[in-house]
């Protein structure tokens, strides 16, 4: 089994795409507007009219690769927009030096829970709320107690 992490945004995905380019060394492995997807022969309603109905410049697919884990981010289609949803917290374990860049440029719109600081659990541990709502814990790989 495989499994990986789907953040949905709602309008804002290429915002959130450029952040998280900035603020990580991660790999854009794919980049899908929905204006280039084509519904398969015979869609099956609703999944037809949800795709027709999406703004065609929002992104349906941004798939990164942060180290070892994939993320997908995506642009909620309209059907969906403003329906509750759960929040998650991706924690990262990483290099002082790689901590501090994210630390630096998800603080600069973000809130920050948890200040960059020494705790039981690391040597170096922050927790900052991006400006789209996604939780970021970090640890320092090097001293990371669990």
């Amino acid at each position: 089994m495989k499994s990986y992490l789907v953040i949905a945004f709602d309008g804002n995905c290429r915002d959130a795409l450029a952040l998280y380019q900035r603020a990580f060394n991660v790999t854009l492995v794919e980049l899908v507007h929905y204006k280039d997807m084509k519904l398969a022969s015979g869609a099956e309603m609703p999944y037809k009219n949800m795709l027709e109905t999406c703004s065609k410049d929002k992104i349906s697919s941004a798939v990164l690769k942060f180290g070892n884990m994939t993320v997908q981010l995506t642009d909620f289609p309209e059907v969906f927009v403003n329906q509750p949803t759960e929040r998650i917290s991706i924690c990262i374990n990483d290099t002082e030096e790689n901590i501090r860049r994210a630390y630096s440029v998800l603080g600069e719109r973000g809130m920050i829970a948890v200040p960059l600081q020494k705790n039981m659990f690391s040597d170096s541990h922050a927790m900052i709320m991006d400006e789209f709502g996604v939780l970021w814990v970090f640890n320092r790989i090097d001293s990371v107690k669990f």
